[in-house]
């Protein structure tokens, strides 16, 4: 019985750990606003290529995600809603990175909830040159990929709050 009982405790602890997810274990500290966004080439689920270069002169939001993350389920509708706001808008890139998951599954989720935003799995070596330490983890750029902005899971990124930065950097 005893050893039930610190079984069930044991679990009640780890649950809680599943918001943000380490992208590894590392003592990496992720970027912050001033930084540089990094050299990188992804290729996006339609096929297309997005690369630093491609952002130069647009503001742009990159965002990490894992579709099983609940901080990231929470997210995630508010970058969709951001993306509608946004997707004509030709100053404007908004793409996320999914970490650690199989295509099918982002592809069912993204069907299961009518999501339309751009995305790339798991691209090659995004965690360390984009320093992930955790999951949901979105940056703003502005026109010249400079980081202005860094959003981690707690609390997550509001629609209201992500479009008044993309707003102020378009002002810029």
């Amino acid at each position: 019985m005893r050893l039930l009982g610190y079984c069930i405790a044991l679990i009640l602890f780890l649950l809680p750990i599943e918001g943000c997810v380490s992208e590894p274990e590392t003592d990496m500290e992720p970027m912050a606003a001033g930084d540089m966004l990094p050299e990188f080439s992804w290729t996006i689920a339609d096929g297309s290529v997005l690369s630093r270069q491609n952002l130069q002169g647009k503001v742009s939001v990159i965002a990490f995600f894992r579709t099983t993350c609940p901080d990231c389920k929470k997210e995630l509708p508010h970058l969709q809603e951001l993306y509608e706001r946004y997707k004509s808008d030709s100053r404007v890139t908004i793409v996320l990175a999914s970490l650690n998951e199989e295509a099918s599954a982002v592809l069912d989720y993204w069907k299961q909830n009518g999501f339309s935003m751009p995305y790339a799995i798991h691209p090659e070596n995004a965690i360390d040159v984009f320093r992930v330490v955790c999951v949901p983890q979105i940056y703003v750029s502005d026109k010249r990929n400079v980081v202005r902005f860094a959003h981690f899971d707690d609390p997550i990124a509001t629609t209201a709050e992500l479009e008044a930065e993309i707003e102020s950097l378009l002002a810029d």
